[in-house]
C-alpha cells in the first residue's frame, strides 16, 4: 500500500506542477478543509483525476468545501454527487 499512495504522490505532484503547487500542500489544504476525516490516498486520487478533469487546486478545495457542506444532509449521497460532477463534465457547466 505504501508504494500504491508514493505513486499517487508523484502522480498528483506531476499534475500539479502546473500550477506552481505540489502533492503535500493540496493534501494538506483538503485535510483542513475536511477536518482530517478523509485519507490522503483518497484526498490526492480525488485531486489527481479532479486536476486531469482541468480543475485547478483552488477549485479542487472548492468541491471539498461543498463536500463537507453536503455531507451532513446529504449523507453518502453528497459523495454521489461529488463524483458524478468529476465524473460527467457536462455536470460542471450547467
Amino acid at each position: 500500500m505504501g508504494a500504491n499512495i508514493k505513486e499517487q504522490e508523484f502522480a498528483l505532484d506531476r499534475l500539479s506542477a502546473k500550477y506552481a503547487t505540489n502533492a503535500d500542500s493540496i493534501v494538506e489544504s483538503l485535510r483542513q478543509v475536511s477536518k482530517e476525516t478523509i485519507s490522503n490516498a483518497e484526498l490526492m486520487s480525488s485531486s489527481a483525476k479532479a486536476l486531469q478533469l482541468g480543475l485547478d487546486p483552488t477549485a479542487v478545495r472548492d468541491l471539498m468545501e461543498m463536500y463537507v457542506a453536503l455531507r451532513p444532509a446529504l449523507g453518502d449521497s453528497a459523495k454521489t454527487l461529488m463524483s458524478l460532477f468529476l465524473e460527467f463534465p457536462e455536470v460542471r457547466q450547467k
